[in-house]
């Protein structure tokens, strides 16, 4: 059992539920007017000379739980990303690697008893290289067609073929959009960041008086 990641991963939940809440104590603290006069401590009540002070403190705090987070954030060896990102992107680029291979497929002299269409089945379709202008696909199929006294068959080996950049452009998005809608990833682990800028940009309205 990792117990140095189990403890990276408890203090990550703990800095992200006190970020959230300190983000939000402070947003509510800025738009609701309300004053603090006193404080009740173990049963006494301390009365605050300076009310105003209370929103200091509150940055205070939240500045302190802001770079913990940040801390954790870092010290969280695999949060992924990347892997869900990557094994989607892998996914959608062998469904259009599929459909361009039978595009461009032409058949040669071996093809010329074909009575109907190609019929392909796919036994291998992997990622060979990936560059960054380019992805090379690794293809192994076999391919069958109706003849006019059965169905033959062929193997074709191994080929490969090249997605381009454009190519590969809407499974990109449609990848980065599986780990944005599909995954915990993005509330996870930027999802506290973009709350705790929420009172940061009402102040800034504020300052300029928009």
């Amino acid at each position: 059992m990792d117990t140095g990641s189990d403890s990276i991963r408890d203090g990550f939940v703990r800095q992200r539920r006190s970020l959230v809440a300190i983000s939000l104590v402070l947003f509510f603290y800025q738009t609701s007017g309300v004053v603090i006069e006193s404080i009740n401590v173990l049963g006494n009540t301390l009365r605050l000379t300076n009310p105003p002070r209370v929103s200091a403190v509150l940055w205070i705090g939240w500045f302190y739980f802001l770079l913990r987070y940040y801390q954790h954030f870092r010290d969280t060896p695999d949060k992924g990303i990347s892997a869900a990102y990557y094994g989607r992107l892998h996914i959608l680029a062998r469904r259009v690697a599929q459909k361009k291979f039978k595009r461009d497929f032409v058949p040669d002299e071996k093809f010329a008893d074909r009575k109907g269409p190609l019929h392909f089945n796919f036994s291998r379709m992997e990622v060979f290289s990936a560059y960054p202008s380019f992805w090379e696909i690794e293809v192994n199929a076999d391919v069958s067609y109706q003849t006019e006294t059965g169905v033959a068959s062929h193997h074709l080996g191994n080929r490969k073929l090249n997605l381009s950049r454009t190519e590969l452009l809407i499974p990109r998005v449609r990848s980065l959009l599986h780990v944005i809608v599909d995954t915990r990833l993005v509330t996870e682990y930027f999802l506290p960041y973009l709350v705790a800028l929420i009172p940061v940009v009402y102040q800034m309205m504020m300052w300029t008086n928009l």
